[in-house]
């Protein structure tokens, strides 16, 4: 049991909603956090993770310095995210900071591209801590990367999620814990067949993200299509012009598969304990949590052969890889698999092993991560 410091508190500036990955690892974060020190949230987002936010202008405006470096990103992009940031940056020195009653121990910011929030903090703050959270596989060897490592630098300490990413950051001095995203041991176990499964032989759920893979999914997906009774379901976020797009091709063709698009759901566990086989076609090499939810119902996955995903993909281990740069590629994984019971359990057993793995993960770096904030922690 951890003993909680009451005099002490941090604020955490989560970057974007509950929900998705990056969401449920700031819950998870945060819910850590919990059990050694006082945790107040702030920012545009605050109001998903509590029901107490701090309402502050200054959190607001601190909180939302956007420069996105990691892979996948247009630099055109990068550059306009940078431009816009900096004019929010001016502005702070607008607002009033000393609208925070206290002085917080810790500033904790949940995304790489918050990095430029750091040494602002660090200015307006100077006898706070602060910690970020990089979720993102960045290259700090480039160009933008090297921007991102001069911030990074200025932070007492950089949580990563996987262990290549920790080894690459600490190369360049950055200090850094591995904090991983934690899964409940009961994830596929609590439904207890309560929710029926919604069954499909092929489960999609990227949305229409680019890096989640949809360039990927629809440049195979007419292809896909003239397979006789194949079910594809498609799960995630998709703009008007992403549902344009599905619809067109599904008109196109006009083949005996069947495609359904279901948008973004509250819960993911009946569509991945129904599905055959999961589709990863990831735009950019990053941490999947389908992935390993997919694992807890045994089921395995398809993804392109990036480096830095070794951690939570091992080829003709829990999944099937195909090259980086030949999406067609997947298209005869795909047929092969759900082709191939045996295969797919085989691959799906592995991914349970994989998952567990995960469940067991311990609090190791969070304790550590607390030593470094408060200096009386035993």
């Amino acid at each position: 049991m951890n003993s909680k410091n009451n005099t002490e508190f941090l604020i955490i500036l989560p970057h974007w909603s509950t929900g998705g990955g990056a969401g449920f690892y700031i819950q998870n974060l945060i819910e850590n956090l919990e059990s050694y020190i006082t945790v107040k949230v702030s920012g545009n987002y605050a109001k998903d993770y509590s029901q107490e936010p701090i309402q502050s202008n200054f959190l607001n405006k601190l909180g939302s310095l956007s420069l996105p470096v990691y892979e996948g990103i247009r630099p055109t992009a990068t550059l306009v995210h940078f431009f816009l940031s900096l004019v929010r940056m001016l502005s702070l020195f607008v607002f009033n900071h000393k609208d925070l009653h206290a002085i917080p121990t810790a500033f904790v910011f949940t995304s790489s591209i918050q990095a430029m929030s750091v040494p602002i903090a660090k200015w307006f703050y100077p006898s706070s801590k602060i910690v970020i959270a990089v979720q993102e596989q960045i290259d700090l060897s480039r160009l933008f990367g090297k921007l991102i490592l001069r911030f990074l630098r200025q932070s007492d300490v950089v949580l990563a999620i996987t262990e290549d990413w920790a080894t690459h950051a600490r190369k360049f001095g950055i200090r850094t814990l591995l904090v991983r995203n934690q899964y409940d041991g009961s994830y596929a176990a609590s439904e207890n067949n309560q929710t029926p499964a919604i069954e499909s032989d092929l489960l999609y759920v990227g949305g229409g993200a680019k890096i989640k893979g949809f360039d990927n999914f629809e440049s195979i997906l007419p292809e896909l299509l003239t397979r006789p009774g194949l079910r594809i379901i498609c799960l995630g976020h998709y703009s008007k012009n992403t549902l344009s797009t599905l619809e067109k091709i599904r008109t196109i063709v006009n083949s005996g598969a069947e495609l359904i698009v279901i948008g973004n759901v509250p819960d993911i566990r009946p569509y991945l304990r129904g599905t055959k086989l999961l589709f990863l076609p990831i735009g950019s090499p990053h941490f999947c949590r389908p992935a390993i939810e997919a694992g807890f119902f045994s089921k395995t996955f398809v993804i392109p052969n990036y480096d830095g995903l070794d951690e939570f993909s091992v080829d003709n281990f829990n999944c099937k890889k195909y090259d980086k740069f030949d999406t067609k590629q997947s298209l005869k994984l795909i047929d092969c698999m759900l082709n191939s019971p045996q295969n797919l359990d085989q691959l799906g057993q592995g991914n349970l092993q994989v998952a567990l793995n995960y469940q067991r993960s311990d609090n190791t770096s969070m304790h550590q991560l607390m030593k470094l904030l408060i200096a009386d922690i035993n």
